[in-house]
C-alpha cells in the first residue's frame, strides 16, 4: 500500500519545483525505505497519466503535509546554508594544535634544550604585531560564532548567550589591556623617580595598580560567570550533541579554576594594598614572602588549567562537528 505521507511530501516538493530524483535522495538520506519511495513516485506518475492536464494541480483542499514530514523538509531546507559550526570546529582544532605547540615549547625550553633564551622573534614590527592580532581576533570571533549557531539550532539560550558574550569579551580585554599598559608605564616611571629622589610617596604611586586590579577582578568574575553558564548549557545539550557532556565538564573545571585564581588574585591585591611599598619591593627582589607564595599557587593552577584547556578545546571541537552534521 502506498504511503500517503510520502505522497504528500513528494507532491508538495514537485509543486515547489524540485525534481523527483532530488526528493528521493532527500528521503533516502532521512532514512526512508527505497521501495516505499519508488512506490510513491510511481503512484504520483500514474495519477499524472490518468488525470487530465488541467486537473493536475493539487486542489486547495488537499490535506496539509504531516508535521513530521514538514520538520524533515524544513531541516533539509536549513541545511543548505554555510556550515558555521563545522568551520568553528576546524578553528578549534587549529587552536588545539597551537596550544600543544606552546605547551611542548615551554617544557622543552624549560629543560634548557633550546638554550637560556629559548626561541624568540627579534624586534617584530608594529605592523606584524597588529596584523597578527587582527587575524587572531577575526578567527576567534568565527570560533565563538559557532557557539551562537549551536545555541540557536539546539534552542539552548545559555550557549547562544555565552557565545555572544565570548564574541564581545576580546574588545573589553583589549581596552583594559591598553589602560593597564599605560598605568603600568606611568607607575614604573614614577617609582623610578621616587627611588632616585628619596620621595616618601611610594605607596601613593602604587595606588593606580590596586584600583586597576579591582577592575580586572570584577571583569574576570563576570567572564567566569559566563563561562560557567556556557558549561551548564553544554552539559544540558548532552542528549542532542555527542561530546557535549565531556566538553561541558571540561569547561566547568576551567571555570572553577578561574574562580580559584580570582580568589588568589583578589587576596593578593588586598595584601599588597595593606602592605608598605618598601615591603612589596623587598619581597619581589628577595623572592620570598606571602606575595611570592600566592604567585606560586597561581602558577600551579595555571599549569593544571592548561591541561584541562587542551581537553576542553578537543571535545568542544568534536561537539561542534557533531552539531554541524545534525543541524547544518
Amino acid at each position: 500500500m502506498v504511503n500517503k505521507e510520502l505522497v504528500y511530501y513528494l507532491k508538495d516538493g514537485i509543486g515547489r519545483g524540485y525534481d523527483s530524483e532530488f526528493l528521493k535522495s532527500q528521503l533516502l538520506n532521512a532514512g526512508w525505505n527505497a521501495g516505499e519511495v519508488d512506490e510513491a513516485i510511481a503512484a504520483i506518475s500514474s495519477e499524472k497519466e490518468v488525470v487530465p492536464e488541467t486537473a493536475q494541480a493539487m486542489p486547495e483542499t488537499t490535506q496539509p503535509m504531516p508535521e513530521t514530514t514538514q520538520k524533515s523538509w524544513l531541516e533539509g531546507e536549513e541545511k543548505k546554508g554555510f556550515k558555521w559550526m563545522k568551520l568553528a570546529g576546524i578553528i578549534g582544532l587549529v587552536f588545539l594544535a597551537l596550544e600543544l605547540i606552546a605547551v611542548g615549547y615551554y617544557f622543552i625550553s624549560a629543560g634548557g634544550k633550546l638554550g637560556s633564551q629559548g626561541i624568540t622573534i627579534a624586534n617584530p614590527s608594529k605592523f606584524v604585531v597588529i596584523t597578527i592580532s587582527i587575524l587572531f581576533l577575526i578567527v576567534f570571533e568565527l570560533y565563538c560564532f559557532g557557539f551562537v549557531r549551536m545555541g540557536k539550532k539546539t534552542e539552548s539560550r545559555l550557549i547562544k548567550f555565552s557565545g555572544v558574550m565570548f564574541m564581545l569579551a576580546p574588545l573589553i580585554f583589549v581596552i583594559l589591556g591598553a589602560v593597564s599598559y599605560v598605568v603600568a608605564s606611568s607607575v614604573s616611571d614614577n617609582l623610578a623617580t621616587a627611588v632616585l629622589t628619596g620621595s616618601s610617596n611610594v605607596a601613593d604611586i602604587f595606588s593606580p595598580i590596586f584600583d586597576l586590579g579591582i577592575i580586572w577582578i570584577i571583569t574576570l568574575a563576570v567572564y567566569m560567570i559566563i563561562h560557567l553558564l556556557f558549561s551548564i548549557g553544554l552539559i544540558g545539550n548532552r542528549k542532542q550533541i555527542k561530546f557535549s557532556l565531556i566538553s561541558g565538564v571540561s569547561h566547568l573545571l576551567l571555570a572553577v579554576a578561574g574562580v580559584l585564581s580570582l580568589g588568589i588574585f583578589g587576596n593578593l591585591i588586598i595584601k599588597m594594598k595593606n602592605m608598605p611599598a618598601e615591603q612589596i619591593i623587598g619581597n619581589l627582589m628577595s623572592g620570598g614572602g606571602d606575595l611570592i607564595g600566592s604567585l606560586s599557587t597561581f602558577s600551579i593552577i595555571g599549569y593544571a588549567s592548561s591541561v584541562v584547556l587542551l581537553l576542553a578545546i578537543l571535545f568542544t571541537s568534536l561537539a561542534l562537528f557533531d552539531a554541524s552534521k545534525k543541524f547544518e
